[in-house]
């Protein structure tokens, strides 16, 4: 007998292509809390394609809609089901809502001081709705508050060293 686990292990989808269902440089994943819907920042395509499971039984998704963001690259869900997205381009992170995915806000701007981003590859969001960016050119992790107000840095902006700050992620 095939386990589920299994099964989604051995399981793909999708083709190169910008049609819905196939992608172009697909980058950051996310699965919501209850397992049914799927997230993909589909990068060179300029969207985020969202999918629902029809039938895990037989891992069968249907392709639900797909949201303009400029060359996205990581994508998380807080605990509210609200969808963050980065901007590589743009250097900004999009909030989505939970219920119709549009754009409810967006936080940052391009650039180098404490409250901006560069080039943000990956988000992450932690159990008090706290959003951490890599934010791949300063050479640093940014943590955000879950209102998009800047906490703290660990990194480093010298680009001529690969030392760090002395903060500690917590």
């Amino acid at each position: 007998m095939i386990t589920r686990r299994a099964a989604i292990e051995n399981f793909s989808f999708g083709k190169k292509g910008q049609d819905n269902g196939e992608f172009n440089c697909p980058w950051g994943i996310v699965v919501n809390k209850d397992g049914n819907m799927l997230f993909v920042a589909d990068h060179k395509n300029n969207r985020v394609q969202v999918f629902k499971w029809m039938n895990q039984e037989e891992l069968s998704l249907e392709w639900l809609k797909n949201i303009q963001v400029e060359l996205p690259t990581g994508v998380a869900l807080d605990s509210q089901e609200r969808l963050y997205v980065c901007s590589f381009s743009k250097g900004q992170i999009l909030r989505f809502k939970s219920e119709d995915q549009s754009l409810e806000c967006t936080f940052c701007d391009k650039g180098n001081t404490p409250v901006q981003i560069q080039n943000p590859l990956g988000i992450t969001i932690d159990d008090q709705n706290n959003f951490y960016v890599a934010d791949s050119e300063n050479h640093r992790i940014q943590k955000f508050n879950s209102e998009g107000i800047w906490q703290n840095s660990y990194g480093t902006l010298d680009r001529s060293s690969s030392s760090t700050t002395k903060n500690n992620l917590s």
